[in-house]
Order: C-alpha cells, then structure tokens, then sequence
C-alpha cells in the first residue's frame, strides 16, 4: 500500500467532506476537519507559509476544510507525495444544500478565518446563488485542468 505524506480534501462545503474525514479517522488516519482547531494555519497560508510548521508534528495526516480546498495548488507544490481527494455532487443538489445551509448558520465576521476563508472560496460571507454557483464550476474547472 502507497503512503502519502498528507492527504488533502479539496471539495467544496457540502460535499462529503465531513463523511470523508470520519471515514479517515476510521481508518487510523487522524483528519483535522475544523480550521478553527488551527486557525493560525489560515494567517500562515495568507502569508505564503504552507509548511505547516506550526503543527509539523501534531497526529492529524489529512486535512478536510475549506482551507485546504482554496490553496491546493499551493498546497500540492508545498507538500511532495501528498494525497489530493476531490469530493464533489451533482451541482443543483450541491446548490440546494449550500442554500440551507449557509441560509442556517450566522455568516461569520470579515476579519475572522473562516471569514477570510469564505470570501477567499467562495468570494462572499453568506449565501449568494450567482456567487456560489460561479464558485462550483470555477472550482472544478481548476481542480481538473491542474491534475489533468
């Protein structure tokens, strides 16, 4: 079996992410899956810092929020031998379930990291149709072109 040195999820909000990053801790993989647990890693990947030197030697070896989603290219480049998993759905269903759930949630503050993330991502704080839906097909046409 190949080993990676980390392994990355670059879907989108509401696509499986989360199944996913369970599913790795399932099998003995440690996932870090809220970027509130290191949101420092936000303020070092705005500075051009993917090193991860500030948890270069926690347990997690995947990595499933949208930060990781908004930089893999950087992240790819950072990282030699990593492991990049797109998730991704059917658009209209991806849609409707970003509309209830970003619709559910306060937006978070501009200055805050997952605000920061947001705006990098999806270029907006709360639910917005033509945004989001620019988002998705923007996002999956460089997530294809760069690994094809």
């Amino acid at each position: 079996m190949r080993k990676f040195n980390k392994i990355f999820v670059i879907g989108l909000s509401r696509t499986g992410t989360t199944s996913l990053s369970h599913a790795l801790d399932d099998l003995g993989i440690p996932a870090l899956r809220n970027i509130g647990e290191f949101h420092d890693l936000v303020n070092d990947f705005e500075k051009g810092d993917f090193s991860f030197g500030r948890i270069k030697k926690s347990k997690f070896r995947a990595y499933t929020d949208i930060p990781y989603a908004a930089y893999f290219k950087e992240l790819d480049k950072a990282h030699e031998n990593s492991l990049f998993i797109y998730t991704k759905r059917d658009k209209q269903k991806w849609m409707k379930s970003v509309e209830r759930w970003f619709k559910r949630i306060t937006p978070p503050k501009p200055i805050s990291h997952m605000g920061k993330m947001r705006r990098k991502l999806y270029n907006s704080l709360s639910w917005d149709e033509n945004k989001f839906s620019e988002t998705y097909d923007r996002h999956e046409k460089e997530v294809l072109e760069y690994y094809s």
